[in-house]
């Protein structure tokens, strides 16, 4: 759940044992963003880091943003996560 206290906590540990861990945001459509445009609305990032220290996570974009490489990565904070994140999903490698 993105609105967990514990879920940069939990995200971390995971990645740790080697998980891959994924995180969808929330929207209508991927046209739109969000945060200056460093976020794309109903899209699918991967988790590269998470920074305990600062309580912050950082998103990778899988298309990338070839024209002005803003929306390669976007580090969130946690009320970030909350507010623009609606699922986290983590998988275990074979």
């Amino acid at each position: 759940d993105p609105r967990s206290p514990g879920l940069l906590y939990e995200v971390d540990n995971r990645m740790r044992h080697g998980q891959a861990v994924a995180a969808g945001t929330t929207g209508e459509s991927d046209s739109d963003s969000v945060l200056g445009g460093r976020l794309v609305s109903a899209h699918e990032y991967f988790v590269k880091e998470v920074d305990l220290a600062t309580g912050r996570m950082c998103l990778g974009n899988p298309w990338g943003d070839g024209a002005t490489k803003q929306k390669w990565e976007c580090w969130l904070t946690h009320h970030e996560v909350v507010r623009y994140v609606d699922e986290v999903t983590a998988v275990s490698p074979w």
